[in-house]
């Protein structure tokens, strides 16, 4: 996963603006899954509920 290797790479990474840039991507990683599952939840409640209509 994206999100864990940057907070890998955070935590061997010296406090300053790089870790903090790993910790904002790492952020960014994870609200972007979060919209992906979302998304992807959506997108499967239309299917469905298209294929019902074509029942």
């Amino acid at each position: 996963m994206h999100a864990e290797e940057c907070r890998q790479l955070a935590r061997k990474t010296a406090p300053g603006e790089h870790r903090d840039q790993l910790l904002n991507m790492a952020q960014t990683w994870e609200a972007l899954a979060t919209e992906r599952d979302r998304e992807i939840k959506i997108h499967s409640a239309i299917e469905a509920d298209a294929k019902q209509r074509e029942e």
